[in-house]
């Protein structure tokens, strides 16, 4: 179902883990260093490009340091098209980079984040850049009053209603928000992130905000620097109106 999943555990699992293990050792997957992620193509998969869990990387985190220091790490050139969920989905990040992403024809979103440099995580902070979002490869952006959404009751997701004037609303606060594809879902938990030098084409709308917020409670900031927007209806949509 991934392209690719990196799974940082607390502790190493399988073959490897147990031998970790009956030798009397520790050791931290989820706070070790990267090394090197570049280059990579994923395509055509049943959900996620790239997925990623549970990781804050340190220095020397491997080997589970009693002072851990911060050590940002950042996946690069990574293309990511036509896969069925997302290009990028992520849960529990911190001190984490995005460079040179190319995600293009997903169905729900190009990245998605459940929880980014949220509570306790300090100062870090992460930052996607120089990268390339498309959502309609066709280059044919959806709207409600298209066959898609109008007459099948369903742009990918729950339909929101509403109209030009007043705006789209989503029927619930637990919908996901994905009655349009969009680039980017932001973190419902998540702050000090930011966008830089990024080019968004062909979407309804770009970003949809606080995608995993539970109710009566709001997003936080993100940051954009230097974006671009061609063929995009809305710049956001929100669980309480565009």
């Amino acid at each position: 179902h991934y392209g690719f999943w990196y799974r940082a555990l607390s502790r190493p699992d399988g073959v490897s883990g147990q031998i970790i293990a009956d030798d009397g050792l520790i050791r931290c997957p989820n706070f070790a260093e990267l090394g090197t992620f570049q280059g990579n193509v994923a395509h055509s998969t049943g959900k996620h490009g790239l997925k990623l869990s549970n990781y804050f990387p340190v220095v020397g985190g491997y080997m589970c340091p009693d002072d851990a220091w911060p050590a940002p790490q950042t996946f690069r050139n990574f293309t990511s098209f036509r896969n069925r969920h997302m290009g990028l989905w992520a849960e529990m990040l911190v001190d984490v980079n995005f460079d040179s992403m190319r995600l293009g024809g997903h169905v729900k979103a190009g990245m998605e984040f459940k929880y980014m440099n949220g509570r306790d995580s300090k100062f870090a902070t992460s930052f996607i850049t120089n990268s390339l979002f498309v959502g309609a490869l066709d280059g044919v952006v959806q709207t409600p009053e298209s066959p898609k959404c109008a007459v099948h009751e369903n742009c990918q997701g729950p339909r929101p209603v509403g109209n030009n004037e007043s705006g789209y609303f989503y029927p619930t606060p637990s919908s996901m928000g994905n009655g349009w594809t969009h680039a980017i879902h932001l973190p419902g938990i998540g702050s000090e992130v930011q966008v830089r030098n990024s080019t968004f084409f062909s979407y309804q709308g770009a970003f949809f905000g606080c995608a995993w917020c539970s109710p009566h409670r709001g997003g936080y900031e993100m940051e954009f620097w230097n974006v671009s927007f061609h063929n995009v209806e809305h710049v956001a949509h929100f669980k309480h109106g565009v």
